[in-house]
């Protein structure tokens, strides 16, 4: 998943955070929305942020910098294996347009900013129950029933969102880039479906060697069940772009129709998607044809992964653009270039469309 996307991901869970009046009882309230939430198969979330930098140091010239923002997010199919997200950052930074989008899908990010277009491997987002992992018993609830809504309101702490952040982003370490220094708050409002519409908030957080950052703004959840992800055309990232580490699919992609190639061929079908034939195994699922578990050949990605006893990381080669990660005198190339020959072999006599 890339930063733009993580981030995206973040901002909503901020917004997700939930408060009552005694007529109310905030925390069934919560949990229901959440619950209802984590439901949908698709859903859109807009708003705009308005962001403002200072130093926070009354010794020292105050920045005073502006940063309008307008961020939209939509999940679509989240419910299947292959979830499509699209999220875009419309920002006015130092007087200079910033507009960037993205597609998450396919194990692709598909990037576009100010009309740069690169694509990079990634893995698709895990949010089936995404919504779930926003637990109240962190929060201190508050609220009333209005109308035809309920309103409610969330204090974090800030010592317990720092916490939770490094928890939940530590792939990023998130923790790193800002802290909470404040309790964060919010307003929600809910609908008597208990979806969730609407999100207020207004907080301060610290930025690792720029400052303090003033955050206001409101967004809107809607399209329940119905959002779609804006078309885009994938060649335009790949043939026409600076494309980054990797290719979709190698030259020859088997898959499930090969199965019973496979097994002519000597290969033994240890579990769905999974053959062996005494010397190599073929995932048809992840792509990967290998020895063993310490050097593996994803052919999606035309890259070579070399692992040591203790299953850390040797090597990792890609064969359009070299090494991505380790030493060069730890890399065997030769080893991974006989590894990469034995799957196109294989590949050429199943698929019996190309001749090296």
């Amino acid at each position: 998943m890339s930063k733009l996307i993580k981030i995206a991901m973040a901002a909503a869970f901020f917004l997700l955070t939930a408060c009552q009046k005694q007529n109310l009882d905030p925390q069934n309230v919560y949990t229901e929305a959440l619950n209802k939430m984590a439901e949908l198969d698709a859903y859109h979330l807009s708003g705009d942020l308005h962001i403002s930098l200072g130093s926070g140091n009354e010794d020292e010239v105050n920045l005073n910098l502006e940063f309008p923002l307008s961020l939209s997010l939509t999940a679509q199919d989240i419910k299947d294996d292959n979830p499509t997200i699209y999220a875009s950052i419309a920002l006015n930074l130092f007087g200079q347009s910033v507009e960037m989008e993205e597609w998450l899908t396919d194990g692709f990010v598909y990037s576009d900013l100010n009309g740069e277009k690169t694509a990079t491997p990634s893995i698709n987002a895990d949010i089936g129950d995404y919504f779930h992992n926003f637990d109240n018993q962190y929060a201190t609830l508050s609220g009333q029933s209005d109308g035809d809504n309920y309103i409610l309101k969330a204090e974090y702490d800030a010592d317990t969102l720092n916490d939770l952040i490094a928890e939940l982003f530590q792939e990023e370490d998130l923790s790193a880039l800002f802290t909470f220094t404040e309790p964060f708050t919010s307003e929600m409002t809910i609908n008597k479906d208990y979806y969730i519409t609407a999100i207020k908030l207004e907080n301060t957080l610290n930025i690792t060697d720029l400052g303090i950052l003033n955050i206001d703004g409101e967004f809107v959840f809607s399209d329940f069940d119905t959002a779609e992800v804006p078309a885009f055309n994938p060649e335009e990232f790949i043939n026409d772009a600076a494309y980054i580490s990797g290719y979709i699919y190698g030259d020859y992609d088997l898959n499930d129709s090969h199965s019973e190639q496979l097994t002519a061929l000597g290969y033994e079908e240890l579990e769905d998607g999974i053959f062996y034939n005494g010397n190599y195994f073929i995932d048809i699922e992840f792509k990967q044809f290998y020895p063993d578990d310490k050097l593996i050949y994803d052919w999606e990605f035309n890259q070579v992964s070399e692992y040591d006893k203790e299953d850390e990381l040797v090597c990792i080669y890609d064969f359009d653009y070299g090494i991505v990660d380790g030493e060069e005198n730890s890399c065997g190339i030769a080893k991974y270039e006989n590894l990469k020959a034995d799957y196109d072999n294989l590949a050429a006599t199943i698929i019996g469309n190309a001749e090296f």
